[in-house]
């Protein structure tokens, strides 16, 4: 569960600034085990946009405790050929 909030999390990061992408690849590291019925807070940053490529960053921390990720990845994100893009993101808005 980690990873799918992660990685549609820090995919909007990107959308909220530029064209769609898919996520090429997902490194998670898991610091602390997730605690049930727990407010958490989820961040995302974008760390670098290069050609088509963006690096993205996100965590998952308690809401408790800013300071102590329970969770940390860094994604690897990849803008789709124009060709590309238009059937593979038929219909989706950018996000707001």
């Amino acid at each position: 569960m980690s990873a799918l909030l992660l990685d549609e999390l820090m995919g909007r990061a990107y959308a909220t600034v530029g064209p769609p992408a898919l996520t090429l690849k997902l490194e998670m590291r898991y610091r602390r085990p997730v605690p049930l019925e727990t407010r958490l807070v989820l961040t995302a940053e974008v760390i670098e946009v290069a050609e088509r490529r963006r690096s993205v960053r996100g965590t998952i921390c308690a809401e408790a405790d800013l300071d102590r990720p329970l969770v940390e990845a860094d994604g690897l994100l990849v803008v789709p050929r124009p060709d590309q893009s238009d059937s593979l993101f038929a219909g989706v808005s950018r996000a707001e």
